[in-house]
């Protein structure tokens, strides 16, 4: 990777950071989800409430972050394999 191809965004760098902040979600989200369920062991006018969510909160908030994660990569393949065909029909990169 050139200077060039960096200053005129022809390579990204964003994949690899998806990357790192969807662990780092990930990692958010499942420790909110057992803060919550241990809310729940509490007892209180909401408890149950707590526990639920927060299993749902495991479940679906982890993934709906892996999917909203890899729609952004899915973005980016896109768009390599979009080059790479430009590239083998010999059409030239602006």
């Amino acid at each position: 990777m050139s200077f060039d191809d960096f200053i005129t965004f022809r390579k990204y760098i964003t994949p690899a950071f998806v990357t790192i902040v969807y662990i780092l979600g990930a990692l958010f989200i499942t420790i909110l989800a057992f803060w919550l369920v241990y809310e729940s062991t509490k007892g209180g006018y909401l408890a149950q409430l707590y526990g639920v969510f927060g299993l749902m909160t495991l479940i679906f908030g982890n993934l709906f972050w892996r999917l909203v994660c890899e729609q952004m990569v899915v973005l980016f393949r896109i768009f390599d394999e979009l080059r790479s065909m430009n590239r083998k029909l010999g059409r030239r990169e602006k």
